[in-house]
């Protein structure tokens, strides 16, 4: 079902118009809720905003319930890898066993080992017809670095997200299913969000100029990768930000050293006294990305002519992760794609475990509910849908995601907890990843 073009009226009850009183009419009309760091050291004599929410009044939401954004953050692989360990620790002591009856009740799906946790399958269908099919549903979705859906590097967060209704692609199409959570990354991220490494803001006091992203302050997902890239350390000297790449509204641009980018990282490794492969793993878990637990699918309220009846709604979570926007191979030199390839992979890699560790988590806390609410029925997993991240007109090769895919979902089943993995075809399986992914079977 195509989105109406008046679906942001329709949602917040005022048209969007310039960023500034778009912004500021947002920000008076809804109720903001965070989590600050629990044990993080104080920047600037305050805890960091680790998460974030909005939560919005719409007159037509049956049971009363609010339109809510998500719970956002923007962490790192590290991060989500130490978060994930311990609340897999923390649900096994509280429900010794039932994830062990969770992985016998799952394994009649094929999964990429058969001694896997993990459970994949093929599966065709359109993004936004699967959040409303699917309540509790993990998404995947493709965005730029800064979390946004913009179609080419010249669209800055100014030009606002009611264009995203004009791409029909699948991250835009995410990011209109649960337009709570697109519209407050647009215009009420908390600067903590943004500025990852600065001093933190009060939260309770958070300027409305200070919200949001503008085409001057953008959150990059990539800044960690960018320092590890590019410090000093040893005998290794600086380098310029921009030698290797750089980011523009969200979109990677190669630069004159990206060829070099091998080189550097055997450097780092001499100088570190580890292996070029414990390198690329450091560079990997510096990558972050887009989290939004629990955001409302508000699809049934984008139409004005259905908005008089109440409506029932349902949440969902999505992952915000991007690749690198690369030229054809053909007009790159031989040693700057060896560069891009070797980037490429390691942030596929990433980007695709990150994704799946945020699914464990996700699981877990889909698991408990049905813990707690006494269920006699066996236990039920929430689907976790991916994307080819960085697929089509962005030139990620398939080798590389359908490896990224392979990797994270190896790395993640050592967990020990089920997931119902399905890779999202739109409007046929591809044959290169049925091919590479042959014990996968294809759902209906």
């Amino acid at each position: 079902m195509p989105v109406s073009e008046h679906f942001f009226e329709a949602l917040f009850g005022f048209p969007e118009t310039d960023y500034v009183t778009t912004r500021d009419r947002l920000v008076n009309q809804c109720v903001f809720e965070v989590v600050r760091a629990a044990a993080a050291a104080p920047l600037g004599g305050r805890l960091r905003v680790v998460k974030e929410r909005a939560l919005f009044h719409h007159p037509h939401i049956a049971g009363g319930r609010l339109v809510s954004s998500g719970w956002h953050s923007t962490p790192s692989v590290a991060e989500l890898r130490a978060e994930t360990a311990t609340a897999v620790r923390t649900f096994e002591q509280r429900h010794p066993g039932l994830l062990a009856t969770a992985v016998a009740t799952s394994a009649g799906v094929t999964a990429p080992s058969a001694m896997s946790p993990v459970s994949c399958a093929h599966v065709t269908g359109e993004a936004s017809e699967l959040h409303r099919r699917h309540p509790h549903g993990l998404f995947q979705a493709a965005s730029q670095f800064n979390l946004l859906e913009f179609i080419s590097p010249d669209v800055t967060p100014e030009h606002g997200v009611r264009h995203y209704v004009h791409d029909h692609t699948q991250g835009p199409a995410c990011a209109l299913a649960c337009m709570g959570g697109t519209a407050y990354r647009n215009y009420l991220l908390h600067p903590d969000m943004v500025d990852i490494s600065t001093t933190a803001y009060d939260a309770d006091d958070v300027a409305t100029t200070s919200r949001g992203q503008r085409s001057d302050h953008q959150v990059n997902v990539l800044e960690d990768v960018t320092e590890y890239l590019t410090c000093a350390r040893g005998g290794v000297p600086a380098l310029p930000r921009t030698h290797f790449f750089s980011i523009r509204n969200g979109y990677f641009f190669r630069g004159q050293g990206v060829g070099s980018l091998p080189d550097r990282l055997r450097c780092i490794a001499e100088a570190e006294g580890s292996s070029t492969q414990a390198v690329a793993e450091a560079l990997l878990s510096r990558l972050r990305i887009g989290v939004v637990e629990d955001a409302t699918v508000t699809l049934p309220l984008h139409d004005r002519s259905a908005a008089a009846a109440e409506v029932a709604t349902h949440d969902v979570t999505q992952t915000f992760n991007s690749a690198l926007s690369l030229p054809v191979k053909a007009v790159c030199t031989p040693r700057e794609w060896d560069g891009i390839t070797s980037l490429s992979t390691i942030l596929l890699s990433g980007t695709y475990e990150a994704t799946l560790l945020v699914g464990v988590q996700h699981t877990l806390r889909h698991l408990e509910r049905q813990a707690t609410a006494a269920r006699t029925s066996p236990p039920s997993l929430p689907p976790i849908f991916l994307t080819k991240v960085g697929g089509g007109v962005f030139n990620n090769e398939e080798v590389w995601i359908a490896s990224g895919i392979a990797s994270a979902a190896q790395r993640v089943a050592a967990l020990g907890v089920p997931l119902d993995v399905r890779l999202v075809h739109f409007g046929r399986v591809e044959p290169f990843y049925t091919a590479y992914f042959p014990s996968w079977p294809v759902l209906s």
